[in-house]
């Protein structure tokens, strides 16, 4: 079975293009896809200013992933 949580707003991001980059994670044995950062920020470009504040924690969180 497929299930597909992705909700996109404004955004342009096709479901095949999240999947293709989709993490994975396995729970109670079930494998789960759940989309990158970069997908995530993608997700969020829309006009709300809470997407613009979380566009910016999570590029913070990129940043500082890549420093260590």
């Amino acid at each position: 079975p497929r299930v597909d949580l992705l909700t996109v707003g404004g955004a342009k991001v096709r479901y095949e293009d999240a999947i293709s980059r989709a993490l994975k994670t396995k729970i109670n044995g079930i494998k789960i896809p759940y989309v990158d950062l970069e997908t995530l920020i993608q997700t969020k470009r829309t006009d709300r200013f809470q997407d613009k504040a979380d566009i910016e924690r999570l590029q913070q969180m990129i940043r500082s992933s890549k420093k260590k």
